[in-house]
């Protein structure tokens, strides 16, 4: 049952504060556009880093517990951590070493928690339909093709921990 609570709290607060960004600052690019954006909002700490930063690691101890028993768990923990250094480089568009780091983390966290995904769960095809959602809505609103693809991969890294919760159950 904690894990459902902890997922729930992470999924909320993350999908939550992306549904406040956009109304905030209307549809960006990706997710990541909308850190500088709220750092111009609010200067003092960097809102979009930590709900980022809390919302990944939410997700650790549930995907471990999930994976207990797998050779492969270690992912459930990596993926979180690639965020982490998403969370921490809010500043990317800046280029330089941000970047570099934002770039990393960006890609090794969706490609680890894929991994997991089709590895540990082997639900790999619970991501087509999301993706597919993601695919149409990006091209019926132009520039935001990446946004809708990260929102899809988390949307199914949501979906699926719930499963594996439920069916662990």
């Amino acid at each position: 049952m904690w894990q459902y609570i902890i997922i729930a709290i992470s999924a909320l607060m993350l999908f939550g504060f992306v549904a406040l960004g956009v109304v905030k600052f209307g549809w960006l690019s990706c997710y990541s556009a909308y850190g500088p954006k709220w750092h111009e909002f609010y200067p003092k700490l960097n809102v979009w880093s930590v709900v980022t930063l809390l919302s990944a690691w939410l997700m650790i101890p549930v995907l471990l517990e999930c994976s207990s028993d797998n050779p492969w768990q270690f992912l459930g923990f990596l993926a979180p951590v690639f965020l982490s250094l998403v969370a921490a480089s809010p500043n990317y568009q800046e280029g330089g070493f941000a970047n570099v780091i934002h770039q990393i983390g960006a890609i090794g966290g969706a490609g680890l928690i894929l991994a997991y995904i089709f590895i540990i769960p082997k639900l790999a095809y619970a991501v087509v339909p999301f993706a597919i959602a993601a695919l149409i809505l990006g091209i019926v609103k132009k520039g935001t093709m990446l946004f809708w693809l990260e929102m899809a991969v988390y949307l199914s890294t949501y979906v699926l921990i719930g499963y594996m919760v439920w069916s662990s159950i």
